[in-house]
């Protein structure tokens, strides 16, 4: 029988960054990651962060605070928001996400203006979600944490784990179990059971990475774990059918800087301010059309602009891969492509005048939506894509207290039991709420894998 210290189940960001924490505490520490690849949604993730106060936003000349963020946070988030979560987590944000990524060799680019921010306090790290992780890994490694792939967290214990790996089981003794495995996005089912927003939508489709399958929530939930928020998933309105999934069940996002489209329902018609593709704003628009679907029309210059967010296949927003972009684009079924307007109108059925009238009046200039087009849909081929909404985070999950224990059905911490990441709705269980100002994911979950890290190295018994 093995024995450690902490025990952590998800080598994401959450995860490694716990496994960080404990290491240099000099706890043993083993990471079990259920696939064969570390980084689980972090590692495909563009690692797009909320962060306040740093150097990025100072030489823009940008004025920002940490209220004036838990304002923002706290007008998108509604009463469900965990403000106490959200505010330990902006006071933190500048040196424990930004100033600790970049001594562990990341750069910061920005600062972007997400939706629903009040200034910009977007960062982007130069090569994405992925280069974090991988920073994170190795530095957890170099400390002395041990990474097991293709291992199964099964059940919990009195005292451990037991733990599974090609069709066999291991008992793992451990002071402390810190679960980090992810949401459950991709888990058709347990979307259907828990998010209402989802009933009665003619088609839905799982984005986020394909390991979100739920599988801490049904080990936590065995263990007398309490949930909170579940009903909170965070919805884009701007993805399509992977070609690559026989399911169907699939979507990518179709992103990227410089992307120009317009959006048509069943009926022809603008609907939205396309600029705005965010949870909050592009899916209550798309979810209101017929058939909660739309095309959206673009030109050659946007197609070798945009990136396809999936599980890394496409490339990344970094380092897109344009021959397999180009295959996407070929291939998928809810793709049209045309060389006249009037021929992709007829293409995806819909009138041909009006749709001539329609990116007519764009090229034009004419403001609509509050926007006024960056340049005009004018190279051939045109292009249509069928947008569906896509599931790609859930916001809700196990409920834990400020040191990331696990709270039982009675509110009480489950002694040794510890969750961080996307598993605890990012922080806390509902960090953000019902809803969120965008950039709040990568970041937090990183939080709290450090707070559930340094909480299990100074536990009593330690």
């Amino acid at each position: 029988m093995a024995e450690y210290d902490a025990l952590i189940a998800g080598s994401g960001i959450a995860g490694m960054s716990a496994a960080w924490e404990a290491a240099r505490a000099g706890l043993r520490v083993l990471v079990v990651e259920a696939f064969d690849e570390p980084g689980g949604a972090s590692g495909i993730s563009g690692g797009a962060s909320c962060i306040v106060g740093t150097p990025v936003q100072e030489a823009a000349g940008v004025r920002d605070s940490v209220e004036l963020a838990l304002a923002d946070w706290a007008r998108a988030g509604g009463p469900q928001a965990d403000l106490e979560w959200a505010r330990r987590y902006l006071e933190a944000s500048r040196r424990e996400v930004y100033d600790w990524c970049e001594e562990l060799g990341i750069r910061w680019e920005g600062p972007g203006r997400p939706e629903n921010n009040s200034v910009p306090r977007g960062h982007r790290p130069m090569g994405g979600g992925g280069a974090i992780t991988r920073a994170v890994t190795a530095a957890a490694l170099g400390l002395g944490a041990e990474l097991r792939t293709g291992t199964t967290l099964a059940e919990l214990t009195d005292g451990g784990a037991i733990v599974e790996r090609s069709g066999s089981q291991e008992r793992i003794t451990a002071r402390a179990v810190i679960m980090a495995t992810g949401g459950f996005v991709n888990n058709p089912a347990m979307l259907c059971r828990h998010a209402p927003v989802l009933h009665g939508v003619r088609r839905f489709l799982c984005g986020g990475s394909h390991h979100a399958l739920g599988t801490g929530h049904e080990v936590l939930e065995r263990a007398g774990a309490q949930f909170t928020c579940l009903e909170n998933i965070w919805v884009y309105p701007d993805g399509t059918p992977n070609p690559r999934d026989p399911s169907g069940r699939r979507g990518v996002l179709v992103r990227g800087g410089g992307k120009v489209e317009v959006w048509l329902n069943e009926r022809a018609e603008r609907f939205h301010n396309e600029e705005l593709t965010g949870g909050g704003s592009g899916t209550p628009a798309l979810l209101a059309q017929p058939g909660q679907h739309c095309w959206a029309i673009f030109d050659r210059t946007t197609a070798e602009a945009v990136d396809l967010r999936d599980d890394g296949w496409y490339g990344t927003s970094q380092a897109p891969n344009r021959r397999r972009i180009e295959w996407f684009f070929e291939t998928s079924e809810y793709v049209r492509r045309a060389s006249t307007i009037e021929e992709l109108a007829r293409l995806i059925g819909l009138p041909g005048d009006t749709v001539r009238a329609e990116i007519g009046a764009f090229n034009a200039g004419r403001c609509r939506f509050g926007r006024t087009p960056a340049r005009p849909i004018a190279e051939p081929p045109f292009f249509a894509v069928e947008y569906m909404p896509t599931v790609q985070k859930n916001l809700g999950g196990v409920w834990t207290d400020l040191d990331c224990r696990v709270l039982d059905r009675a509110g009480r911490p489950i002694a040794g039991l510890y969750a961080a990441g996307e598993l605890a709705g990012m922080a806390g269980g509902h960090i953000n709420g019902a809803a969120a100002i965008e950039n709040t994911m990568f970041a937090p979950s990183l939080y709290s894998g450090r707070v559930a890290g340094r909480a299990v190295s100074r536990a009593p018994g330690r």
